[in-house]
């Protein structure tokens, strides 16, 4: 997507997400993904984002998953990429 398209296509997604409405997306973009931080906190929504990432090691599928505030600390801090 567009830079604009992707913080447009994250507000309507949070927008969503505070009406009640269960997103799941699939994505390898970091610019959703921080758009989406942006977007739900600035609707007072950061603790309904949750980043679930999918790994596959030695034949292992591992899973690790990040609420709200975590996701920015990852994202932020520590720079993690979390495609």
């Amino acid at each position: 997507l567009h830079p604009g398209a992707i913080v447009q296509a994250a507000a309507v997604i949070s927008q969503s997400v505070t009406r009640g409405v269960q997103v799941i997306l699939a994505t390898h973009s970091l610019d959703l993904i921080d758009a989406l931080l942006d977007s739900m906190s600035s609707l007072g929504a950061l603790g309904d984002l949750s980043v679930v990432r999918t790994k596959l090691k030695d034949g292992v599928l591992a899973t690790s998953r990040w609420v709200g505030e975590e996701v920015r600390t990852a994202r932020s801090s520590l720079e993690m990429d979390l495609r």
